[in-house]
């Protein structure tokens, strides 16, 4: 029960404190550093939250039903491949792995 008031306690702080960028990294930056601080990481484990090993960023047009053509990018990051393939997305047949 500790863990999940915690979880809720951590959640609160990070959306009372957001900070407004368009930058999504920079935003995202910002968010690791109270709450880095809250659980007293150390600077190493701070590194390798902030620093991703691989980013992979797509935009994609969109025909909207008006006939307008839209943007929308995406992005995936990986930040620890040290437990095997980072792997994404939901997979729900069984003969997939």
């Amino acid at each position: 029960m500790q863990a999940d008031s915690f979880k809720t306690e951590c959640y609160t702080f990070v959306m009372k404190n957001a900070p407004q960028s368009s930058n999504k990294c920079e935003a995202c930056s910002k968010r690791l550093e109270p709450i880095a601080d809250m659980l007293k990481l150390l600077p190493m484990e701070r590194a390798l939250l902030e620093y991703p090993q691989r980013v992979i960023s797509v935009s994609m047009p969109v025909r909207m039903d008006d006939g307008s053509t839209r943007i929308f990018s995406g992005a995936r990051v990986q930040y620890n491949d040290a437990l095997g393939p980072t792997k994404g997305g939901i997979r729900n047949h069984h003969h997939v792995d």
